[in-house]
């Protein structure tokens, strides 16, 4: 059958290749003008996790067969290696095997179901009538502007994630836009995906006052960036560095797990509470840049006289917020998570968890699996105690229509590459279980 996927990062490329094995016919939509393009953007992170724990066995197999060389399953490599020893490759097999079509540049703007509007032939109503028939999916080319429209699609796959600036989290109270912060961000003082602050985004920081707000491992990685730059000195290095966080001022901003089955996640942990016990220090161990740690923090306001100037952060302090603060930046990296682009959906029926944004039935059974594990808080917090579930959880009201990897998640920060490989066997179980292979 004609399957269309959305996506080709890793989730969406291993999608195609399954596909194309069963002997299907794919059609591989990527915005980006190569394949991969969410990861090229952060091509310069080294993966705390190994390489095995990256890529599938079937994939490998079908790499080594075609010849390719691929590092050794013990190495934790780059995203740019990634891209270059794994993706790529891979997405070169998909074009030879003569099954699959990749549309490069094309952004997905809308995916419809034959003449039926949105709230036509409810299955749980009873009408059957949306079961068989054809998806219509239009989309952009990124280079023209030019718009157009693809027909008989009989399965869709959404696998383009939600690592992308538009989805990224706001910075304000309650996570709204803090006012000034579209501002902040057309000027290019706000970034919302991590920047390469020790090769080309080296300006942004270089003699300058940054602030990075989240508590997640990019945020982590970008502040342990930043204190390479001051350890080593000289005009690169920045000149005062502020890590913003809701975390609570009474606890540590991580846990550190003992023994640790990924020892380079524990290192950037034990690397985050290391920063905030020298916050403020006259002495540190990254020279003369000045270091702060600012919890239990929300940004109120971000002002600015000018599109050149400063940004001046006004925030709110303490659990309550009954405490003012400005600070004055240069930069402003915001890494507070990502939430899933919904708007290609919108005339299709999908169930979403009002909380996470992700589906529904996997929603709710995230849900499951963190209360069941709270009792076990390593087990609660570590993303490797996952898998993926059965595959009713991906099933949506709208037949045939899956929603995959990091953007199934929805708002959940957990979500672990080698779940969305699993996701993609069930997948392929449930459209076997249901004859769609025939």
């Amino acid at each position: 059958m004609k399957v269309g996927v959305i996506g080709s990062g890793p989730i969406g490329l291993y999608a195609a290749h399954q596909l194309v094995k069963e002997g299907h016919s794919v059609t591989l939509f990527e915005r980006a003008s190569a394949v991969a393009g969410n990861v090229r953007s952060w091509g310069f992170v080294r993966l705390f996790s190994q390489l095995d724990l990256n890529v599938p066995t079937a994939v490998l197999a079908t790499l080594e067969a075609q010849g390719c060389s691929v590092p050794a399953l013990t190495e934790f490599i780059t995203g740019d290696d990634f891209v270059a020893k794994v993706l790529e490759p891979l997405a070169e097999w998909l074009k030879a095997s003569g099954k699959c079509e990749l549309k490069l540049g094309c952004e997905v703007l809308g995916i419809g179901r034959g003449r039926f509007l949105k709230s036509d032939a409810i299955a749980a109503t009873g009408d059957k009538r949306r079961i068989g028939k054809p998806f219509r999916v239009v989309f952009r080319d990124t280079a023209s502007g030019k718009e157009a429209a693809e027909v008989g699609f009989q399965a869709m796959v959404d696998a383009s994630g939600s690592y992308n600036a538009a989805t990224g989290n706001r910075v304000g109270v309650g996570g709204l836009a803090a006012p000034g912060e579209r501002d902040a961000e057309a000027c290019g003082k706000l970034r919302r995906i991590i920047p390469d602050v020790k090769g080309a985004d080296q300006q942004l920081v270089a003699g300058r006052r940054v602030a990075v707000i989240g508590t997640g491992y990019s945020a982590i990685t970008c502040l342990r960036n930043l204190c390479d730059l001051a350890k080593q000195g000289g005009q690169g290095a920045p000149s005062e560095v502020f890590w913003l966080t809701r975390s609570p001022a009474s606890k540590m901003p991580y846990s550190i797990m003992e023994n640790d089955p990924l020892p380079q996640r524990s290192e950037l942990a034990k690397f985050g509470n290391q920063f905030v016990n020298t916050s403020g220090n006259a002495e540190n161990p990254w020279g003369s840049t000045k270091f702060e740690y600012v919890p239990a923090m929300a940004i109120t306001a971000i002002e600015q006289e000018s599109p050149d100037g400063c940004l001046r952060l006004a925030l709110e302090l303490g659990e309550d917020g009954d405490k003012e603060r400005h600070i004055e930046v240069d930069a402003l990296v915001s890494l507070t998570g990502f939430h899933p682009d919904k708007e290609m959906w919108s005339e299709i029926q999908v169930h979403m968890c009002y909380a996470s944004d992700g589906p529904m039935k996997l929603a709710s059974s995230l849900l499951a699996a963190k209360l069941a594990m709270e009792g076990d808080p390593a087990a609660a917090g570590d993303c490797l105690s996952q898998a993926a579930p059965g595959p009713q959880t991906l099933l949506n009201p709208e037949p045939d229509f899956y929603v995959l990897g990091m953007k199934s998640y929805g708002r959940n920060s957990t979500f672990l590459m080698r779940v969305g490989y699993e996701q993609v066997d069930l997948l392929m179980e449930q459209l076997k279980q249901d004859g769609s292979s025939n």
